[in-house]
């Protein structure tokens, strides 16, 4: 089945087509991935039956036309009635004007032809550039969709935007401290929002911090899609389940439309951890200083010893005081000596009100 993407203009009618089953499958940042690759787990064929795959960019490392090639060789071998991709930054030709200015013009035509051709065709591949389109399913599902490519400016890589440039936001919807460039704004009644970059405070923390950007962020508590898929920040893959009703009267309550909304929401959206800390970290009141400063960062959960000479629990609150606790954890009380720590993310809980002593 062929599906062409519908381009949408704005509009003050909401128009919602009833619920249809419709499974996704969300992947980012394959850079060069193929399937007979078996260092890389848990992506392994066969891969679940999905009506939408989803790609949020960085097909390739550094670009190339055979390595664009090889990851539409990839996807193809997905099974996905509708597969959509963008680009990422690392996906350097797809990015006219970068290349243009470092590079010959002609291996960006060369690029969108393979990503636009025959062979991504046989594949069943739709390469999406920033704009919002619209597609209908078999199975009757209908969806509006934002993509776009674009992320605040790295190491000069493709489709990067100055950190004051707002991409997502006309002029009446951004704010004052910036300047909206967005020749496609984000529409109101978008379904689903795909970025190749993550929206300041959700799954944007790295070495360098929390990376991601704040105009998308405002563009998506503005819009409130049913999803927001992207990927870009290798160490904070997974999700978040936000409930954007609440967010909003949070943010309507306490921040008076300040910038303040940012860390609202990451207030809002919870994450779970455990830790296991390893080294001299028994019978020297560990586990007493652990629940003191996890209270003390407003976090729930609780912390044991263990059989082997180890400390573990699992602390829950927002982004900055998990990173803080977990920075405390390094060095432990005055008579521990901390040799390495643990950690994994889990899913949140339910019904916690303190941090405690197990």
């Amino acid at each position: 089945m062929s599906h062409s993407p519908t381009e949408t203009k704005p509009s003050t009618e909401t128009v919602m087509s009833p619920t249809v089953v419709t499974r996704f499958i969300v992947m980012s940042d394959t850079h060069n991935f193929e399937f007979n690759d078996t260092s890389l787990q848990p992506l392994t064929q066969p891969t679940p039956r999905a009506d939408v795959l989803l790609h949020c960019g960085d097909l390739t490392q550094v670009g190339g036309i055979s390595d664009f090639k090889k990851a539409i060789k990839m996807l193809g071998s997905i099974d996905a009635e509708l597969k959509l991709v963008i680009a990422g930054n690392h996906d350097m030709e797809l990015d006219a004007s970068s290349w243009a200015s470092l590079e010959d013009p002609e291996d960006h035509v060369d690029a969108v032809n393979v990503m636009t051709g025959s062979l991504a065709q046989e594949a069943g591949v739709t390469y999406l550039t920033e704009g919002t389109h619209t597609f209908t399913l078999s199975n009757g599902a209908n969806f509006t969709i934002y993509t776009s490519p674009w992320t605040p400016e790295y190491n000069d890589m493709a489709f990067g935007y100055e950190p004051n440039h707002d991409r997502f936001n006309n002029p009446l919807q951004t704010s004052a401290a910036v300047a909206s460039t967005a020749p496609n704004p984000i529409l109101e009644n978008t379904h689903i929002v795909m970025t190749h970059g993550p929206p300041k405070g959700i799954l944007d923390r790295c070495p360098q911090g929390n990376v991601g950007c704040s105009n998308l962020l405002a563009a998506i508590q503005r819009v409130k899609p049913l999803m927001h898929c992207f990927g870009h920040i290798h160490e904070s893959h997974g999700f978040k389940m936000v409930d954007w009703n609440e967010t909003l009267e949070h943010d309507n309550q306490n921040s008076q439309g300040s910038s303040n909304k940012v860390i609202v929401l990451r207030d809002e959206v919870k994450l779970r951890i455990k830790y296991t800390v390893h080294g001299e970290v028994q019978g020297v009141n560990f586990r007493s200083f652990t629940k003191s400063k996890a209270s003390s960062y407003g976090l729930t959960g609780w912390v044991k010893n263990t059989s082997g000479g180890q400390v573990e629990g699992e602390a829950q609150g927002d982004d900055e005081a998990i990173q803080k606790l977990l920075k405390v954890l390094e060095s432990g009380p005055p008579a521990s000596t901390v040799t390495k720590v643990e950690k994994s993310e889990m899913d949140s809980k339910e019904g916690e009100s303190s941090y405690e002593t197990a």
